[in-house]
């Protein structure tokens, strides 16, 4: 009888495993805001506009200066919120896959970050790393859309997240049965956006030299996948959005 105790208590171990894994549960997270973090003034876009749609020699008369492109940067802060459902497993957010859509459905960008161990005290979150965010090797929860990180340069991970600041601990493990709120900052890449403002920046800068009040909308979209390795159930995507709003400049 003394031999065939542990026998016992393996499988009775291995029973609550099963059980275990029978009940896991992928987590679920939606984003629930973008935080406009750092941009220009709507002075200093019309300025930049007036001197490049309109001309230096109507422009310098007036008093306006152009400004630098590092002072017509965009930031934003995406704050999603994540829960797992798994009181007593822990689960590991691997990538994260944004698309991100500014003025019109044409010029969707999209970026995909790859997280690594935070104990590592060499971890850098990477972009677009290969084999990462593909959709379709995961098993889809909600899924908005089939995104695929695209080539160009409208989305960049902020160069605070690179120096570790974006709280990559809080995004890598959920603990179990917990929600956490978890934040990640994004750049618009300058030239690309200008590109897509040039309307908005011409009607801008006609506005400045007339003495019009001057007021800039840009309308954006959110959306993409945050994908999970959930133990014996494999990989999953958890779709976010589309969220859709306005951002104001003043």
């Amino acid at each position: 009888m003394r031999a065939l105790f542990p026998v016992a208590l393996l499988s009775l171990t291995g029973c609550d495993q099963l059980q275990q894994a029978l009940h896991l549960k992928p987590p679920s997270g939606s984003l629930s805001r973008v935080d406009l973090t750092r941009s220009p003034t709507v002075d200093q876009l019309a300025s930049y506009g007036c001197f490049t749609y309109i001309g230096n020699a109507i422009c310098s008369p007036l008093g306006f200066h152009k400004p630098a492109k590092a002072d017509l940067q965009f930031s934003f802060d995406l704050v999603f919120d994540i829960h797992n459902p798994n009181k007593s497993v822990a689960i590991p957010l691997v990538d994260l896959l944004l698309g991100f859509t500014a003025f019109s459905d044409q010029n969707l960008g999209s970026v995909c970050l790859s997280f690594c161990d935070p104990d590592d005290a060499s971890c850098v979150p990477s972009s677009d790393s290969e084999d990462a965010c593909e959709v379709k090797k995961a098993q889809n929860v909600d899924q908005p859309a089939d995104l695929i990180p695209t080539v160009d340069d409208l989305l960049s991970l902020a160069a605070d997240a690179q120096d570790g600041e974006i709280g990559n601990g809080q995004w890598r493990t959920i603990p179990g049965g917990q929600d956490v709120e978890s934040h990640i900052t994004f750049d618009l890449g300058i030239d690309t956006f200008l590109g897509l403002a040039d309307d908005l920046l011409n009607d801008a800068a006609d506005d400045l030299v007339k003495g019009r009040p001057l007021k800039l909308e840009i309308p954006y979209t959110a959306e993409g996948s945050m994908f999970f390795d959930v133990p014996d159930l494999g990989r999953k995507a958890v779709g976010f959005g589309p969220f859709a709003d306005t951002w104001t400049l003043k």
